[in-house]
């Protein structure tokens, strides 16, 4: 396919779904800002292709219907997995003093804190 300007090339990456990976040879830093831009990919790589599959520290993978997150290395995991948080109430939580009924000794922690910080 013969495409004649940056920008005519531009429109036919726009007018398709998102690709997995854009690859972009040019050397004009402006044309190169200009494409980024313009365009949304799952990666982009400039001047090379592949060398962001080769590297476990960059997210690999697409976006929209080119792929289903990023998924490779580190960033793999991570979308992969699912962080919970877990806390139980092991005796002692300092948070009881501030749920009601207020005690005495609530309210003098209080009175401390209002001489304290007000």
């Amino acid at each position: 396919m013969a495409i004649a300007t940056l920008d005519d090339a531009l429109a036919v990456v726009t007018a398709r779904p998102e690709p997995l990976a854009l690859y972009l040879f040019a050397r004009d830093r402006a044309a190169i800002e200009h494409a980024l831009a313009s365009t949304t990919a799952g990666a982009t790589v400039i001047n090379d292709v592949l060398l962001h599959y080769g590297n476990p520290d960059l997210p690999f993978g697409g976006i929209g219907g080119s792929g289903q997150g990023s998924y490779h290395g580190w960033h793999g995991f991570r979308a992969f997995s699912h962080e919970r948080a877990v806390v139980e109430d092991r005796g002692f939580a300092i948070s009881r003093l501030f749920h009601p009924p207020y005690g005495a000794r609530t309210r003098r922690l209080i009175a401390w804190i209002e001489r304290l910080f007000g």
